[in-house]
């Protein structure tokens, strides 16, 4: 039987075992309710990980009415609310929602820290990842070191962004986000040789996906470094890829 269908009919044998109890919520004890948000919850993350995301928020919801502090449903809510809802005042209410109630929830952290990278609270943002790259417990600290780093490219920090990426690379050294923006701080910095090593891994992971902004500063890279024949190559995969991007038009004023 395919995976998937499989899911689907635990998920739906789930909330038919459940739906009776829920619906005389009030008369439960609380340890009782304290189980069904758990099995909602967990319900919730299935369906939405299988992208039925109307299914997903309707168990949120039921999870969040038994339990109002659950952290991990306040997490998805959050998610929910950000990603699928676009409203991210909300997304940001659940965030912490769910942190008052765990605050070495990881997943709420990381995601908190995006949120407000992306709503320019650079500062605090950090703070977030860095108590996510702190929690022994969580086994992808490595990433938020990475998005870390990501968030002060932003201003950008180069001096201050540096060390998350190579934190980032010392548990993993193929994150390709983090070698990107090291050979572009690299780059940025006067520093090539290294700027060079950084960008030529990167394309060897990348392949044929490499973006444009990725080509363009391997044109950079090389052609600084004297490497002529290199940065033509890069320029001519960026112009054949790409020839529209920004990326393309700037080739022009490097004479590429």
């Amino acid at each position: 039987m395919n995976r998937s269908v499989l899911l689907s009919m635990l998920i739906a044998s789930l909330i038919l075992a459940l739906s009776g109890c829920v619906s005389v919520g009030n008369r439960l004890d609380s340890k009782t309710k304290l189980k069904l948000a758990d099995q909602r919850t967990q319900s919730a993350i299935a369906y939405y990980r299988a992208g039925n995301k109307k299914s997903a928020y309707q168990d949120i919801q039921q999870a969040l009415s038994l339990n109002p502090n659950h952290s991990m449903a306040n997490t998805y809510m959050g998610i929910m609310q950000w990603f699928t809802f676009k409203n991210y005042g909300e997304a940001e209410k659940y965030f912490r929602r769910a942190l008052s109630s765990d605050r070495k929830n990881a997943i709420a952290q990381n995601n908190l820290g995006s949120l407000l990278c992306e709503r320019g609270k650079i500062r605090e943002a950090v703070r977030m990842f860095d108590q996510v790259s702190n929690n022994s417990l969580y086994g992808n600290r490595h990433y938020a070191s990475e998005n870390a780093g990501a968030c002060l490219m932003r201003k950008p920090d180069y001096k201050a962004a540096e060390p998350y990426f190579r934190k980032a690379l010392l548990v993993n050294p193929n994150m390709r986000k983090s070698l990107y923006f090291m050979a572009k701080i690299m780059y940025e910095t006067k520093r090539l040789v290294p700027a060079r090593g950084f960008i030529l891994r990167y394309m060897q992971l990348m392949k044929t996906k490499a973006g444009p902004d990725s080509l363009l500063l391997a044109v950079k890279v090389e052609s600084a470094s004297g490497n002529r024949n290199a940065a033509a190559s890069f320029a001519f995969k960026l112009k054949n890829r790409y020839p529209n991007s920004p990326a393309a038009q700037e080739l022009k004023r490097l004479r590429y």
